[in-house]
């Protein structure tokens, strides 16, 4: 990910990265990973190979060839659900700035053989 604007908190395993403009994190497949914006806004390219991570967003998402339906909110839910089906899981709670990344998400004890997220 690179950050083009903004700032956030980006996680992978039990590294943590403070990144603002101009900064990058690699948050790698089979590794517990997630991010929290710590700025009102944020801009940032992602690279994800190989493909298919475009399945998640299209499921938490929605058409975009439609306008934004009214009441449309990302939420934990809708996000477990695309997981899902795409082979993902939500490990737990979103993370805040200041958290470590739960040593059972990447230890011994967890089970990391499918892309998790902690969103």
């Amino acid at each position: 990910m690179f950050v083009l604007a903004g700032r956030g908190t980006f996680w992978a395993g039990e590294k943590r990265w403070e990144l603002g403009s101009g900064d990058t994190a690699f948050l790698p497949r089979g590794v517990p990973h997630t991010y929290a914006f710590t700025s009102d806004t944020a801009d940032l390219i992602t690279v994800c190979n190989p493909a298919g991570m475009e399945e998640f967003f299209r499921a938490a998402g929605w058409d975009l060839s439609n306008p934004q339906p009214e009441e449309w909110a990302v939420d934990m839910d809708t996000l477990r659900v695309a997981a899902e089906s795409c082979g993902q899981r939500v490990l737990g709670p979103p993370l805040r700035p200041g958290d470590e990344m739960p040593a059972h998400y990447f230890g011994g004890n967890a089970d990391s053989s499918s892309d998790d997220l902690v969103t």
